[in-house]
């Protein structure tokens, strides 16, 4: 939010025909830059950076095409949030991929055109609170490990506000009830999104049935579920994971474990080695799977198995 801040003091500026402090934007621009200097240094210690999606610039151009059509959806239609999104990496351009770019670059070209043509500041300000805040965490600029995250929006959700208020004042009473609809909706369905975070079983549940491809959203709802005692809910879950075919994942190595942990207290003790078989093949160096994977042999041998 920080990087970004001058930029969008630049458009508030434009958009109230209010001359620049330059001294004020001297100070926002140290405070980004020292601020990107952390995200960056602390970024890459975590492990929050990484490769282009796909490998390239390009292709993580590419990935993040569709990206920019969610993000839109997301601010109109509240009930997509997830705490997890699926995005897919993509090696090659597609229409999905165009048409999100069309819409970025066209939203903001389509409002330049209405300055220069009509004088109308606010289409700018607009656009400019909509997709400026996103770019830091486009992929683009610096490959982030989290390709898509719902509190990226947190500054855009500001641009829908510019809309209704542009709307109340050139429309009048179209206007206000506009707004006053849509306020309702995003309220309701702002109560309805909070609840699922009164626990972490429901918010990853959501985020399970939300998401396909992605390991995490399971696996963290299996260690909800395995905490509050379900365990065949969390067995379900790990499970979930595996069917994911999330290869070397982090999470998938986790829910091996833990689901091998689990078929051993149900005495399955055959789909806990099977499982923890497959672990060894995908994760050779891991202790916790060898270790495990002897104990069960060791508690087939007691049994005569």
């Amino acid at each position: 939010m920080t990087v970004v801040a001058g930029g969008l003091l630049l458009t508030e500026d434009f958009f109230l025909k209010r001359r620049p402090d330059a001294k004020l934007y001297a100070l926002v621009a140290a405070a980004a830059a020292i601020a990107l200097g952390i995200d960056l240094y602390v970024g890459r210690l975590v492990g929050m950076t990484e490769a282009p999606a796909g490998g390239t610039r390009m292709t993580a151009l590419a990935t993040m095409g569709t990206v920019w059509l969610r993000y839109l959806w997301l601010l109109v239609w509240p009930t997509a949030l997830s705490i997890v999104h699926d995005v897919p990496t993509k090696t090659a351009w597609d229409v999905p991929s165009l048409l999100g770019y069309g819409v970025v670059i066209g939203s903001l070209a389509g409002s330049i055109a209405l300055f220069v043509r009509r004088g109308w500041r606010a289409p700018i300000a607009i656009a400019t609170w909509l997709w400026l805040p996103l770019l830091p965490v486009s992929q683009v600029l610096f490959p982030l490990q989290n390709r898509m995250a719902d509190r990226y929006l947190f500054l855009s959700a500001l641009s829908v506000g510019l809309i209704l208020a542009a709307l109340v004042e050139n429309t009048r009473a179209a206007g206000v009830a506009l707004s006053a609809a849509a306020i309702v909706g995003f309220s309701c369905a702002s109560a309805v999104r909070s609840t699922l975070f009164s626990n972490s079983a429901a918010v990853f549940g959501d985020a399970t049935l939300k998401t396909r491809a992605s390991p995490v959203a399971p696996y963290q709802l299996g260690q909800a579920l395995e905490d509050g005692g379900d365990e065949a809910g969390a067995r379900a879950a790990y499970e979930e994971v595996l069917r994911r075919d999330a290869g070397p994942a982090e999470a998938a190595r986790r829910a091996t474990n833990n689901l091998a942990r689990i078929y051993a207290r149900e005495r399955r003790l055959d789909d806990a080695e099977r499982v923890l078989e497959r672990g060894r093949r995908l994760w050779p160096e891991d202790p916790k799977i060898r270790r495990n994977l002897e104990k069960v042999a060791a508690r087939k041998a007691a049994m005569g198995r």
